[in-house]
């Protein structure tokens, strides 16, 4: 008996926890060449935003058009998140930049948020993700 109410206690738990799972849709725009790949980094913490080893998710895309770029990032907690995305052009696996540190490869943040000199702060980027689906266009750009 009380093993039939265990199971059962654990089926609604996951079906509230589908309810309360949110998706991040993502639409990056402005890609201009079709070579070389596109990372996604995606943030839930201040303390580990631009820090690409400490990534909630980190997606690595091949380039194959110039055509805007549609990926879903599911699964996730309702909360604040943040998004840093680079066109890695010559796939060496970072963003690169001249001898001043300015990018030099296309470079988006949530909110399309343009610093100059410097990289966005999780305060300009982050965004409240909703249970359900979530759209996020991010629009790349070079310095």
């Amino acid at each position: 008996m009380l093993l039939n109410y265990l199971i059962i206690f654990f089926k609604f738990q996951g079906i509230f926890f589908q309810m309360n799972a949110a998706t991040l849709q993502l639409q990056i725009s402005n890609i201009k060449t079709a070579e070389g790949n596109i990372q996604i980094a995606v943030y839930n913490t201040a303390s580990d935003f631009l820090e690409v080893s400490k990534a909630l998710r980190l997606l690595v895309i091949p380039v194959k058009s110039i055509s805007d770029l549609t990926l879903e990032v599911s699964d996730l907690e309702p909360g604040d998140y943040a998004i840093a995305v680079f066109h890695d052009l010559n796939q060496n696996g970072y963003l690169d930049t001249n001898w001043a540190g300015i990018p030099t490869e296309p470079y988006a943040f949530s909110n399309n948020v343009r610093p100059k000199f410097r990289s966005s702060r999780w305060s300009e980027s982050k965004f409240y993700l909703n249970s359900g689906i979530n759209q996020h266009r991010l629009n790349l750009k070079t310095w």
